[in-house]
């Protein structure tokens, strides 16, 4: 196992707090930079593994831990080392990360600086060197995923870690146009982890300015609405449609979310068992929801915008 790679699991706590961004920005002020990241649902004998060393140590409040990765979905972050500087990347990050107990945590340490609020729920675990990051690391890539050689570099880490900032200052968990905004960035930085083309900097592009419109679009009211500047760039994005034509198997997903707000033909969970096996838990139960109840009804009739009778057929009972 190379000393310049290495893995952080971000537990439920973290993720639900949607601090996935805001942690790998911290991490690329010390020059590690993210190569992949994977939504996983965290399985009790992928637990012991981890902490198998501390079960007893936490006995009787071990089932505390069970409970926190029963409760959402987990991810894992494959990262490297682009410092100049030659260290074991796994102690770095266990260095920075900072201890178990906050009475005693660094403001300076990510456990800190994010506020980890015990010993149960405090955000990250890390391998604590090269030896246990290449008998825990398994758990989480496969050997392909491993091999640093297929990671392109085109594009800077920068512009692909804008794609996972998830929180948009005033953060509506069930609105419809907030949560398909996450979903479309989320998705095609999981693309973009396997593959870069051209199309996906025009797309790329265009969800970062419907991130900022939407930022101003909150300022002014609590929802975001179908109006003429939200759909002048959602039907730009739609028009980047025929230029997917790679074989990636959330491609097609990604085309039907840039065809929602006026198509509507999707059934997400469907989408999600499809692909679950191959990319974990990468939405959210409470996302699916929100985007399948929009296909119930046309959404300007849910959530405003044009003029539209409602008959009697499409009456909520």
């Amino acid at each position: 196992m190379n000393k310049d790679v290495s893995f952080i699991l971000l537990s439920p706590d973290a993720v639900k707090q949607d601090l996935i961004f805001f942690i790998l920005e911290e991490l690329e002020k010390f020059d590690i930079l993210p190569l992949r990241i994977k939504y996983l649902n965290i399985k009790l004998p992928i637990l012991e593994k981890l902490y198998g060393h501390q079960i007893n140590k936490m006995t009787p409040n071990w089932w505390l831990v069970e409970k926190l990765f029963t409760l959402d979905r987990s991810a894992a972050l494959l990262l490297k080392d682009n410092s100049p500087e030659e260290r074991d990347l796994s102690e770095f990050l266990t260095k920075i990360k900072g201890v178990s107990d906050p009475s005693n945590l660094s403001n300076s340490s990510l456990r800190g600086k994010f506020n980890a609020e015990n010993r149960v729920i405090n955000l990250i675990h890390t391998p604590d060197d090269v030896n246990k990051c290449s008998s825990e690391i398994t758990n989480f890539f496969s050997k392909q995923e491993l091999n640093i050689e297929i990671y392109n570099n085109d594009v800077s880490s920068f512009l692909k870690l804008e794609l996972l900032r998830e929180q948009i200052e005033s953060y509506k968990l069930l609105d419809f146009y907030l949560t398909l905004s996450r979903l479309k960035r989320r998705i095609l930085f999981l693309i973009m982890q396997d593959e870069f083309k051209d199309y996906h900097h025009l797309l790329m592009t265009t969800f970062l300015e419907e991130t900022e419109l939407y930022k101003s679009v909150l300022k002014k009211d609590n929802r975001i609405r179908l109006t003429p500047k939200v759909d002048k760039i959602l039907v730009t994005q739609k028009s980047y449609i025929d230029f997917i034509v790679d074989t990636h198997p959330l491609s097609d997903l990604l085309k039907k979310l840039l065809l929602l707000p006026y198509s509507l033909k999707i059934n997400i969970y469907e989408e999600f068992d499809k692909n679950k096996y191959e990319f974990g838990a990468f939405m959210t139960e409470w996302e699916m929801l929100t985007i399948q109840s929009a296909v119930a009804l046309p959404i300007e009739i849910i959530f405003g915008g044009k003029n539209h009778e409602i008959t009697k057929n499409e009456e909520f009972c």
